[in-house]
């Protein structure tokens, strides 16, 4: 049975909050809410580290797209900036993945961290290849791909290269319900220039374990132009590429049908917006 922490803290500085979270004696877990529930479950801490005294709450558009781990969701849904990139695909994304009340407690670095619940923030992030500052003894920066969350060290910022203003971008998903968790969804965003496609990222989640990169249909994608040929192409092979886990909302072969139907309209409007 998960124990009640014993101890709090909200640290000043980034020096006192690895410190707290490294100690060896105490299990401590950083305070950082995703859309799952409002009170995360703190599993076997000890102690709870809150951050939000260090600065993490932030969006900033320059040669790139910075967005501090604390940032709620809300501002996401907000942001004039965000909404001009992509087709305003995390803006979008962040609307989906909790209800209004919600989103002003959860934040970018918690709907990253949740092994559960909505998907779509990390499904955005994956298609416009996003990476994560990791901060402890040293500061890390990995594709969210390849993050893995070591003692005393907390996700930091996300960040990602601003796209071409002719890239398209979209996002599909089939629920029981509109405010319902996404069954299957789909990312599609699209790179193109005289009729080429220069660059695909597609990413899907429920037709996977983990939402995930779907990278075979990517590199039929790449350098072709984008015929209706070659969408129907890039569907099949994300059909064949998913591994999806059946449960209640849905059979596994259902999820893999619906993982190439959505994969299939999101890259249909991609390509429609980025005209």
């Amino acid at each position: 049975m998960p124990i009640r922490p014993g101890e709090y803290h909200r640290p000043a500085d980034w020096a006192s909050a690895q410190e707290l979270l490294r100690r060896a004696e105490i299990r401590a877990t950083p305070l950082i809410l995703g859309p799952r529930v409002p009170i995360p479950p703190y599993g076997d801490a000890e102690s709870i580290v809150d951050l939000s005294r260090l600065d993490l709450s932030y969006i900033k558009v320059d040669d790139g797209v910075h967005i501090g781990a604390l940032t709620p969701l809300q501002d996401l849904a907000d942001s004039p900036q965000l909404e001009a990139i992509a087709n305003g695909l995390l803006s979008e994304a962040a609307r989906l993945t909790a209800h209004y009340g919600l989103r002003h407690l959860a934040t970018v670095g918690g709907a990253l961290l949740s092994r559960e619940g909505p998907p779509e923030i990390l499904l955005a992030l994956l298609a416009l290849d996003a990476a994560v500052v990791v901060r402890g003894a040293e500061t890390r920066e990995l594709l969210i791909t390849n993050y893995s969350s070591n003692p005393g060290e907390v996700i930091a910022e996300v960040k990602f290269a601003s796209l071409p203003q002719r890239a398209g971008s979209a996002l599909e998903r089939v629920t029981r319900t509109p405010r319902d968790e996404a069954i299957v969804a789909a990312v599609a965003v699209v790179e193109v220039a005289d009729g080429v496609c220069r660059k695909a990222r597609l990413a899907v989640a429920g037709g996977t374990p983990r939402p995930q990169r779907m990278t075979s249909a990517e590199k039929l994608l790449e350098g072709q132009p984008l015929t209706p040929e070659q969408l129907q192409k890039a569907t099949q092979a994300v059909m064949a590429e998913a591994r999806p886990v059946a449960d209640y909302r849905g059979s596994a072969e259902y999820r893999r049908v619906m993982a190439g139907v959505l994969t299939r309209r999101a890259l249909e409007t991609a390509c429609k917006r980025h005209e």
